[in-house]
């Protein structure tokens, strides 16, 4: 008789419907980890001096932030994004031949007239940017979504400048130029609900300069695309 009573009990518990997980709230934050890219060139100097005989990019580094953003309705929200866009390098080699002419004190030494021009030059940039985006959330399952943003972009640069002269580096300037500059972003990815307050999300941008800015060397930086991966947490 008792093990009918528990039994019909087991069976009533399972045939029962579930309570309902109350649901996150609109507000969410989170951080994302992943790889920036800035397109760096240069424009043609006014004067010409020595002849360039290579130059040099490294425009990939880490990149990672944080986010905010609110839901105001499940497919719809804005978000503001901190992210550190790392470092970039340009380089530049020249052979400099050694000046005919005379040069007046105290430049008439062997070491400033083969010197006066620099044999390499490096502009280091250090980036970061602050984005202002409205995000839109196309479901696919219950708990994957295709998310889309459009929004504006805000990047602040810092410039460093080491020089080579005699194949010996003698100066090191750092902070040589602070740069803002804005750009449009747009971008897609994948956003995957796994709890109903966590989120993991996969997501590539693009930030469109908006005019390419040019750093002391002439040294310029173009459009800036980011691929990163992130996890998220809504309350």
């Amino acid at each position: 008789m008792r093990t009918r009573w528990i039994l019909g009990l087991l069976v009533s518990l399972c045939a029962s419907p579930a309570i309902a997980e109350s649901p996150a709230g609109p507000f969410y934050l989170g951080v994302e980890f992943g790889q920036g890219r800035t397109e760096l060139g240069k424009n043609p100097p006014v004067i010409t001096r020595g002849t360039i005989t290579g130059t040099s990019r490294d425009e990939d580094d880490r990149a990672f932030g944080v986010y905010v953003g609110y839901a105001i309705t499940p497919r719809f929200g804005i978000e503001l994004a901190y992210t550190d866009l790392g470092e970039t390098r340009y380089t530049e080699d020249r052979d400099v031949p050694s000046p005919t002419l005379p040069f007046p004190p105290p430049f008439d030494d062997v070491f400033f007239r083969d010197a006066i021009v620099p044999e390499r030059e490096q502009t280091t940039i250090e980036s970061e940017s602050l984005s202002l985006s409205l995000i839109g959330r196309y479901p696919l399952t219950e708990a994957l979504f295709v998310v889309g943003r459009a929004g504006i972009t805000v990047h602040r640069s810092e410039t460093n400048i080491r020089f080579w002269f005699n194949e010996n580096e003698t100066t090191v300037i750092n902070g040589a130029s602070e740069n803002s500059d804005g750009a449009v972003n747009l971008g897609i990815g994948i956003e995957w609900d796994f709890h109903r307050h966590w989120h993991a999300r996969l997501q590539l941008q693009r930030n469109f300069a908006l005019e390419d800015e040019e750093f002391i060397t002439q040294v310029v930086r173009g459009d800036v695309t980011l691929l990163t991966a992130g996890v998220g947490y809504r309350f």
